[in-house]
């Protein structure tokens, strides 16, 4: 069949190229949230639960959504869940939500690294680690007034001597 028949515009054919065009525009533009789709429904037809669980912690950090870690029953493999979630979109509200004291402050240092925000080290409730937070901060910007957030004064010292010596200075 031509494009062109006697001078004369075949409409049937480009209206099938033009739903053809759609359909396949769409299959490729919309891989990702089908490709997505399937993958956590993959998950839901799982009957052992721990099998889910763990089937849900592959997929929510792949997709980049905690909710799905909302659906995992047991608290240590839905912290877990949080946390690479989190590492993966470099957010602080995901770490928010862990319950484990140790598993979340590791969070916050693994978002800590991405922003070098010592805002971040505030959330930290262990005093040891959020000296230490504000001390990879302070060194890795070389700015030693971060260092002052630092309660121990042995350790605020040696944050100012390290970042002196990162900076070159006297």
């Amino acid at each position: 069949m031509p494009f062109l028949t006697q001078g004369k515009t075949n409409w049937k054919f480009i209206g099938i190229m033009v739903v053809l065009a759609v359909i396949a525009g769409g299959g490729i533009l919309g891989w990702g949230t089908l490709g997505d789709y399937l993958l956590l429904k993959r998950c839901d037809r799982i009957q052992d639960q721990e099998k889910k669980d763990h089937c849900y912690l592959d997929v929510a950090p792949e997709i980049g959504d905690p909710s799905i870690c909302d659906k995992i029953e047991n608290q240590s493999p839905k912290d877990l869940c949080y946390m690479r979630v989190a590492q993966q979109e470099q957010s602080l509200s995901i770490c928010d939500k862990i319950r484990g004291q140790g598993d979340k402050t590791f969070c916050y240092y693994s978002v800590v690294k991405a922003e070098q925000d010592p805002l971040v080290c505030d959330k930290i409730e262990d005093q040891y680690y959020k000296n230490y937070c504000y001390y990879v901060i302070a060194k890795t910007k070389q700015d030693p007034s971060i260092c002052d957030k630092i309660d121990n004064q042995d350790k605020k010292d040696h944050c100012y001597s390290i970042v002196a010596q990162t900076k070159q200075d006297p």
